[in-house]
């Protein structure tokens, strides 16, 4: 019917974003149109032709979508969260088939015949309030990667490697997630999560997007660096880096900041950030300035 929800996908099916959206589309009345490609023109004028009253697509997107040079002068009524809300509008104004009471701040504690153990470096376990990389074994888990080797994917005691970075407190079952172990800086010695740091700068208003990312020290091992696109010309970044030393303990504050516009950020083919593309971007500026 005409009431139904007409939802954009700006996420490949090649990963569970897209399958999530499509499943979704089949248990609820919603009209599922998939973008060929990742083009903001392209999602306004879908929005806009087809009266779209969502999108599903990752922040960095949304973000792409709101600075295109048409997006001011587009009818997007039909979608007004995606003018006015959150950047992460992931199935915006799709019916719940249950109400939400809690967002997401944890994960669940392992699916049934699931080993789980979170390790530090050294494959050693953690105590409750550590962070470590999760492991999992058992029936539930798949029994290896197409065309490779067991001995590729699975330790010798029959682990997988997540490459999620978790943690546990203690009489808890959940698990908390921090972010993957190729995104963790360790600098000094000690451990930074780039979503924490994210989060913060997020917030502040003179900030359009965040991206934290770990550059090569000779002393440090890495040194945190956040690539900041700022909401408006002008922004004084010595005022965001004196805000953030306040809202962060100080290992975790940023030691090079770099300005960059929206374009200049990034993103793989699923529209998540290209954190490797981008570190590569900012040590080239760094070796250009020297």
């Amino acid at each position: 019917s005409a009431a139904d929800p007409v939802i954009v996908c700006a996420m490949p099916f090649f990963w569970i974003g897209g399958v999530l959206a499509a499943t979704g589309a089949l248990h609820e009345p919603v009209t599922l149109i998939v973008m060929p490609k990742l083009d903001a023109g392209l999602a306004l004028d879908l929005v806009e032709q087809e009266r779209a009253t969502g999108l599903v697509g990752w922040p960095a997107f949304t973000q792409r979508i709101r600075e295109h040079p048409g997006f001011a002068d587009r009818d997007l009524s039909s979608a007004p969260s995606l003018r006015d809300g959150p950047l992460d509008i992931a199935m915006v104004n799709v019916p719940d088939g249950f109400p939400v009471h809690r967002t997401m701040s944890e994960t669940a504690g392992g699916f049934a015949y699931t080993d789980m153990s979170i390790v530090d470096d050294a494959g050693v376990p953690v105590q409750d309030g550590a962070v470590g990389e999760l492991l999992v074994r058992g029936i539930g888990v798949m029994a290896g990667y197409n065309k490779r080797e067991r001995a590729d994917t699975f330790d010798a005691d029959g682990w997988y490697h997540t490459g999620d970075k978790v943690y546990r407190r203690a009489g808890d079952p959940r698990l908390f997630y921090v972010g993957r172990t190729s995104e963790m800086i360790k600098t000094s010695g000690a451990n930074v999560s780039p979503l924490e740091v994210e989060a913060v700068i997020e917030a502040f208003d003179d900030v359009s997007q965040c991206v934290v990312i770990g550059i090569d020290h000779a002393e440090r091992g890495e040194e945190v660096c956040a690539v900041v696109v700022p909401a408006a010309d002008g922004v004084e970044m010595d005022s965001v880096a004196r805000r953030t030393r306040d809202a962060l303990s100080s290992y975790k504050v940023p030691t090079r900041w770099v300005t960059a516009s929206s374009d200049q950020i990034p993103t793989l083919a699923s529209g998540k950030l290209d954190r490797k593309t981008l570190r590569a971007w900012v040590s080239s500026r760094a070796a250009t300035a020297r």
